[in-house]
């Protein structure tokens, strides 16, 4: 929303921008502010739906890439990160099972109660 609000206000900056480039200046609100909020959405994306023709327009959607850009990455980054924590968890709760199998083995335990060992250790 934010960007949306933000692109349109610098459309309305010159009086040949991208608002007149598409003939929104007499449009109504919701149409203006339907094309901005799709210039804003693309972004994320790295997509340039309108094209700026000014150079603040030019400035302002390099630097809007620039940010949703870092924050595309950033919430890639966490994403990557808990996906390896929990691959880490996993890993290390199939370990402990595999050595609970092994003790309750050497041990003899009766296969009644290694089963509900198991499935204890399984649920905790």
């Amino acid at each position: 929303h934010l960007g949306a609000c933000a692109w349109f206000g610098v459309g309305l900056q010159h009086s040949e921008s991208w608002i007149d480039a598409m003939q929104l200046r007499d449009s109504p609100l919701w149409g203006q502010y339907m094309a901005s909020f799709h210039f804003a959405v693309g972004l994320i994306a790295g997509e340039q739906v309108v094209e700026p023709k000014t150079e603040l327009e030019r400035s302002y959607a390099a630097f809007a890439l620039l940010i949703a850009f870092l924050i595309s990455t950033t919430i890639v980054g966490s994403f990557t990160t808990l996906m390896t924590r929990l691959q880490l968890l996993a890993a290390k709760s199939r370990d402990q099972i595999a050595v609970l199998q092994l003790y309750l083995k050497d041990k003899r335990v009766s296969v009644t109660l290694a089963a509900t060992i198991l499935e204890s250790a399984h649920l905790a």
